[in-house]
């Protein structure tokens, strides 16, 4: 009998959060690139902030916290008092710096502005994204996206690469601004670091698993693109003809525009030296013969206003037209002509892996060390046993120990106190260059409003939250997580993702100078990525090898990776697999993959980096 990872409640459903851990080992993946360490096992050696204890676990959730003013001076005498200085950090911490915060369970708008307003109003970048969050989220109230569009505009123009990123998200849904693709795509360009870089930007586009497409999906379909490759190669010439055409009605348009803005700047010159002449001898006429070469200085300035008027409108239309022809040619240089599916990067078998390249290709990439928290739950004090959970974990924690040199946190049938405590610990830990994955599996929760998704520590009860994990909460602490690159891999229902558009993807035939620099801009910009194992309908609990479904397809990726892998080829690597494996006994299976909403991601994907 097939177990599901699913039980019965008074919410929308339990799924088992093989993703999830999944989740949390993704998010550690990153992190911990060089360095091997024995996992933690005995969950009584994790650390607690400070002598919290259980009952205090509401102090380790994140809160928008006001800190005092600090005064510089020496002696008795005080000088330069500062503003209060607003930030995110746990309850806890706030507390121990003097400051104020409203508990997380009862924030809302009015007391998140409270803390962040005045910084934005004086043009604090930093304030102004996260005011734009907070109005785009609600929090707890009605959302105004259009008052998000504002600030996000706002740190957006001072290059607040986060704040690119979220505006950019709203101009692709039409949230609070007009739907525009290609200002999204522009705005996600620059919050990569892509603009003006010679390079690309290639959004990562829907993969669903790359052969699982191939072998489900209309047959006559892919039987009519097999093979097809001179269409392709047709379609290729024709896009580079379109390229070409632009560029070369966009340097006609900007000769004329440097044609006709010499002109308008001569007519000015002539029509200030009539006026200098018409001043000066205003008050000399005596004859009639004077009157009558004023007068024809009168009617040749006449003219000459009447032409900068008409250069003038000439230049605007004109500037309108170059603008436009520069759109079209990022959408040819940013955007590919097919669909991945149409252009056949979708119609590789699922047996066909990449062809990777080696990190040591790229000695002067540093990708900084690797940590990975990982969670494994099959025992519930008051909710139903899973079988694999545990098994799952500790696999993939043996994989990214040995095969990728991971410091890695193992978590087994934790409690919620555990899992904060080993949040706050990574807080402390972890570094602007690290990366993080992490992978939960164990039960999972959606709510009726399909707004929040739940990890059920080994603690929680039905019907009552109290000791849940909210996506929001998971949220908010990987917003104060300082790591670079974060990927969580949830194998449940997971909501307040992104969009895919947002990451940006290398084309496939870029050279390795390009690839290169390609990757140094994406090691410099954080990431904040997630795949789930699923959507929200209910996924088994066992498969092949005492392991998920989707465990065991994710463990055989990583296994047979030998070189450097983004997260996004290990998800078509993975999702194909998955919708395969899980069909043969009786369930729809289809993992996603996103960026994450809220989080500080700036377009970067993850990066696996076996060691050598």
């Amino acid at each position: 009998m097939i177990v599901t990872r699913k039980i019965t409640t008074s919410a929308a459903c339990f799924a088992r959060i093989s993703g999830l851990k999944h989740f949390f080992l993704a998010l550690f993946l990153t992190a911990l690139i060089g360095c091997q360490t024995a996992p933690k096992t005995d969950l009584d050696s994790v650390k607690t902030t400070g002598d919290l204890v259980a009952e205090d676990t509401d102090k380790l959730f994140v809160v928008d916290c006001l800190l005092p003013e600090q005064v510089s001076g020496s002696g008795a005498r005080k000088t330069d008092a500062s503003s209060r200085q607003p930030t995110k950090t746990t309850a806890a911490e706030c507390r121990a710096r003097g400051g104020e915060y409203v508990a997380h369970d009862r924030a809302n708008v009015e007391s998140a502005l409270k803390v962040w307003l005045p910084q934005a109003q004086q043009g604090n970048a930093e304030a102004q994204v996260i005011l734009g969050e907070i109005y785009e989220k609600g929090l707890g109230g009605t959302a105004d996206p259009a008052m998000a569009a504002q600030w996000y505009s706002k740190a957006a123009e001072q290059g607040n690469s986060r704040a690119q990123i979220d505006l950019g998200h709203l101009y692709e849904q039409g949230l609070g601004v007009k739907k525009n693709t290609r200002t999204a795509l522009k705005w996600y360009r620059k919050g990569s670091g892509l603009a003006n870089s010679g390079l690309q930007f290639m959004p990562v586009t829907e993969a669903s698993g790359g052969g699982g497409k191939r072998r489900h999906g209309n047959n006559a379909q892919h039987q009519a693109r097999a093979g097809d490759k001179a269409s392709d190669s047709a379609a290729d010439s024709g896009r580079k003809r379109r390229k070409a055409q632009s560029r070369e009605k966009l340097d006609q348009l900007q000769e004329q525009l440097k044609s006709l803005e010499a002109e308008y700047h001569n007519t000015f010159a002539r029509i200030k030296s009539d006026m200098t002449i018409i001043e000066g001898r205003a008050s000399q006429i005596d004859s009639r013969r004077e009157k009558f070469a004023l007068q024809r200085v009168h009617i040749k300035l006449k003219k000459d206003k009447s032409d900068l008027m008409a250069r003038g409108g000439q230049i605007k239309e004109l500037k309108k037209a170059i603008e436009q022809e520069q759109q079209n040619l990022v959408s040819l240089e940013d955007v590919p002509s097919e669909m991945p599916e149409q252009s056949g990067l979708q119609n590789k078998s699922q047996e066909e892996s990449p062809v990777k390249a080696s990190p040591k290709s790229y000695p002067s990439v540093d990708f900084g060390r690797f940590y990975a928290l990982i969670i494994g739950i099959n025992d519930y004090k008051q909710l139903p046993a899973l079988q694999t959970s545990v098994n799952d974990a500790k696999a993939v924690d043996e994989m990214l120990r040995t095969r990728y040199g991971y410091k890695t946190t193992l978590l087994v049938n934790a409690s919620q106190h555990q899992i904060m405590t080993a949040f706050d610990d990574l807080r402390k830990e972890l570094t602007e260059k690290d990366s993080l994955l992490i992978y939960y599996a164990g039960l999972g929760e959606i709510d009726k409003s399909g707004q929040s998704a739940y990890w059920l520590p080994s603690d929680a009860e039905p019907d009552n939250n109290a000791n849940w994990l909210s996506s929001h909460n998971i949220v908010q602490h990987l917003s104060i997580l300082p790591a670079k690159h974060i990927l969580v891999i949830a194998d449940s229902c997971y909501s307040g993702t992104m969009t895919k558009t947002s990451i940006a993807h290398l084309p496939e035939d870029a050279s390795d100078k390009k690839r290169e620099k390609w990757l140094k801009l994406m090691n410099s910009h954080k990431g904040r990525t997630v795949i789930t194992s699923g959507s929200v309908k209910p996924i088994p609990d066992s498969g092949d090898n005492s392991h998920s479904v989707f465990a065991n397809a994710f463990l055989k990726a990583l296994g047979s990776n030998t070189g450097l892998l983004e997260d996004y080829e290990l998800y078509r690597m993975v999702s194909g697999k998955v919708k395969q494996s899980a069909s043969q006994i009786g369930f729809q299976q289809s993992p996603q993959y996103s960026a994450m909403q809220y989080v500080g991601h700036e377009g970067s994907p993850f990066f696996f980096v076996p060691r050598s």
